[in-house]
């Protein structure tokens, strides 16, 4: 994947559980991997520690791939159901 000289790709945490998909930075992650013209990384928030806004973010740009570039929408939770999984 090709990116801007000088920006690193983050470091994206490894998946332990279910949890770990809160702040949706690793979902993004992986979309970006595998789809590198729907899902620019470097719009992946990347904050630490995360804040509710950063979760909310990267999960809203999850979102947003599901419903316009999927051809079923399998985007089923409420937002706020993903980043409370953790708790």
């Amino acid at each position: 994947m090709d990116h801007p000289q000088g920006e690193d790709v983050p470091n994206f945490p490894e998946l332990r559980e279910l949890g770990d998909l809160s702040d949706g930075m690793s979902l993004l992650g992986l979309l970006a991997f595998y789809a590198p013209d729907l899902v620019d990384w470097t719009r992946i928030a990347t904050n630490e520690p995360f804040s509710m806004a950063d979760c909310l973010y990267n999960l809203e740009l999850v979102h947003k791939f599901c419903s316009e570039s999927l051809p079923n929408n399998i985007f089923h939770l409420g937002l706020e159901d993903i980043v409370y999984m953790h708790r």
